[in-house]
């Protein structure tokens, strides 16, 4: 159907995605490029979904552990939203990652009812909820 995933590519529109998608961090612009320009070339499970040959999405499986994975950067660029897409990258690569590891895991937003829907959808269950504390 024109839809695929895709492995790495080195799109430089890809590495302004991973930079956008990341949390408000204490690094500077050029050093957040640098580390998704090192992410998209260098990890094995980045994964952007494809439309007539263009990215319209995408996720990435880190965190890996000698049974399971954790799905992350999870992102799609505001034109794309509302298609489908992010489900759709999210499905395959689970799907994919499930054929090396015994499990994947994956953080939800509490306040983000699209995203918990979607992934309940794809086969998700919750387990727990975590805390996130910062220590100044």
């Amino acid at each position: 159907m024109g839809r695929r995933v895709v492995g790495i590519t080195r799109d430089e529109r890809n590495q302004e995605w991973i930079v956008s998608d990341t949390e408000v961090i204490s690094i500077s612009d050029d050093e957040a490029l640098k580390r998704a320009k090192d992410m998209i070339e260098n990890e094995p499970y980045v994964y952007f979904w494809e439309v007539a040959g263009r990215p319209v999405s995408m996720a990435r499986g880190a965190r890996r552990t000698e049974n399971g994975i954790t799905v992350n950067f999870v992102y799609t660029p505001p034109e794309f939203r509302k298609k489908g897409y992010a489900s759709s990258v999210v499905a395959e690569l689970s799907r994919l990652l499930l054929h090396e590891h015994s499990f994947c895991s994956l953080y939800t937003d509490l306040d983000n009812p699209t995203s918990n829907k979607i992934y309940m959808e794809i086969g998700y269950i919750p387990v727990c909820d975590s805390m996130m504390i910062t220590i100044v």
